[in-house]
């Protein structure tokens, strides 16, 4: 008998044919691919709207105060009969310290935005002469001037050249320039940076030093918010974070204080942060360091010194024309690198071997006489006496009063005669440097301690102090959590091209920043920025027209 046929499952169970069941199946497929593409759609949408309204939480208020604060701004202070913006910071006690080898519209801006967003006692600026001076101090009623080398007994720009050209000579990258400014106007501002905190007559303890190019935009954070029972029960000190990391810092700060190393920020960056809040007595610590280097440098030559003296009597023959120089070289760490006889010979770029300021400088250290540790007048007041300046807006002069102040005078007589034939009660500036005066040692210790192969970036005062401060008195210190700050008017992306977009933007041409650059650096939110117009060769800010003012 034939065998029946059985039909397929599908067609048995459900009677349909199988293409049938095959589309039915398709359409319940496709239909729950359709509810998850939604389901996905909505939880999409829900992480939007989160993260939207954590933005908004964030932006608008931001937004909101931005359009707030914007209402006065330090650019509006410029414009003719404009009164000046109130602060919105007060620091009554502080002083902020600033070197500007010639006043521009930048650092009128940042007078300004200094007075708003810090609020110190007074601005000291130091810069290259009295015509400089007289323009910023007519920029604010508690703006002093000092011209730069009226400052530090034996630091001019003239010493600064003529110390790194006999260093590392005059022919080569010791008078260059590197981004439009020469290196010893490079380390003379540095030099008196550090300077201040001993030789400006009146100094607050703690004072701000701010670099003249960076304009604040809000409330800019001076202290932390825990007093140091270690510093006197002062207030913090709040350190900003984010500089360049520049490794050649590194090894000058090693030679001056031998045995330590430059110090950086948690997340990787310097202090280099072109402000700095310091304390005197700690840059006092410094200083004394550096001199302490360069004690050591002279004691080292003295003894190479008198030993090449007895080797040249015992063998006369080396004193012939041609004859090797016996003396060892030294360096501030107190190296000795032998020559080209030495098995060990250090090679850190800082052979200079010279004895100019030895005999001085042993001189003043056996009679004890400090060298030009303060001002007369401030020793003067000390013992009970003093008197009014005679120029209350300029830093560096004073008033004396029925001769010499007692000890020795940061200058020379001004009428060429003896301080007898000074009259009574006559009112005398003096110069510091009118005479010829040695280099203070630490001063000295600095301008040795460069590497030879990095003249142009080779020290950094605020890596110094920053890591001194970090070692020794990390107490005092309230480290910044993040950057609250940019070097460039728009963030570290768009660099200097914000400086030339206001360039074109402006009718003269000039590279001054404006109410609207202003207001787009503020609303980025940072405390302060840079605008650094000498860094953009486009704003001719060295050409002979600007020679002795930009923008004004």
């Amino acid at each position: 008998a034939q065998r029946r046929r059985l039909p397929p499952m599908a067609a048995r169970s459900t009677g349909r044919s199988e293409p049938t069941l095959l589309k039915r199946r398709g359409r319940a497929l496709r239909s729950n691919t359709v509810g998850e593409r939604g389901v996905c759609l909505l939880l999409l949408l829900g992480v939007t709207a989160l993260a939207s309204s954590a933005l908004m939480s964030r932006i608008l208020p931001h937004v909101l105060a931005w359009r707030r604060a914007s209402a006065c701004l330090p650019t509006d202070s410029s414009r003719p009969g404009a009164a000046p913006c109130p602060p919105e910071a007060s620091h009554p006690t502080l002083d902020v310290v600033s070197v500007a080898a010639k006043p521009t519209c930048v650092t009128r801006l940042a007078v300004a935005a200094l007075n708003q967003y810090v609020g110190p006692r007074r601005i000291v600026f130091v810069s290259s002469n009295d015509a400089a001076c007289a323009r910023l101090s007519s920029f604010a009623s508690n703006v002093e001037c000092v011209p730069e080398d009226d400052l530090i007994p034996g630091v001019t720009k003239a010493a600064v050249d003529a110390e790194l050209a006999r260093l590392y000579g005059g022919g080569g990258t010791a008078g260059g320039n590197y981004m439009g400014r020469s290196n010893g106007g490079w380390y003379l501002q540095q030099l008196v940076k550090l300077g201040a905190a001993r030789y400006l007559r009146g100094l607050s303890e703690t004072f701000l030093v701010w670099d003249p190019d960076m304009i604040p935009l809000w409330p800019v954070r001076v202290f932390g918010d825990v007093a140091s029972a270690a510093n006197g029960g002062k207030r913090r000190a709040f350190r900003q974070i984010g500089g360049y990391v520049i490794r050649a810092y590194e090894s000058s700060y090693a030679k001056l204080v031998p045995g330590e190393r430059i110090q950086y920020a948690p997340d990787g960056s310097s202090y280099v942060t072109h402000q700095m809040v310091m304390e005197k007595a700690y840059v006092e610590e410094l200083l004394g360091a550096f001199g302490e280097a360069w004690e050591r440098r002279l004691s080292m030559e003295s003894a190479v010194k008198a030993s090449a003296a007895a080797a040249h009597g015992a063998h006369g023959a080396r004193g012939a024309i041609g004859a090797k120089d016996p003396r060892p070289r030294v360096d501030p760490g107190g190296e000795l690198d032998g020559g080209d006889d030495d098995d060990v010979d250090v090679d850190d770029g800082d052979d200079t071997g010279g004895w100019r300021d030895a005999d001085d400088f042993v001189r003043r250290r056996r009679r004890r006489i400090a060298m030009f540790e303060a001002w007369p007048e401030d020793r003067d007041v000390r013992r009970g006496g003093g008197g009014k300046r005679a120029e209350p807006r300029r830093a560096g002069s004073f008033e004396r009063v029925g001769g010499l102040p007692d000890g020795d005078s940061p200058g020379a007589h001004p009428s060429g005669d003896s301080p007898g034939a000074i009259s009574s009660g006559a009112a005398v500036r003096l110069t510091v440097n009118a005479a010829p005066r040695p280099m203070p040692a630490w001063a000295s210790a600095v301008l040795a301690s460069l590497p030879e192969d990095s003249l142009a970036l080779g020290f950094s005062e605020y890596a110094a102090y920053a890591s001194w401060v970090a070692t020794r008195h990390p107490e005092s210190v309230e480290v910044a959590p993040t950057r609250t700050w940019s070097r460039h008017p728009f963030g570290p992306l768009i660099g200097s091209l914000g400086v030339r977009a206001q360039r074109m933007a402006n009718r003269d041409g000039l590279c001054c920043p404006g109410p609207a650059a202003v207001r787009a650096m503020k609303l980025l939110g940072y405390q302060y920025a840079g605008f650094e117009i000498g860094h953009v060769g486009s704003c001719g800010l060295d050409l002979p027209r600007h020679r002795d003012s930009y923008g004004l």
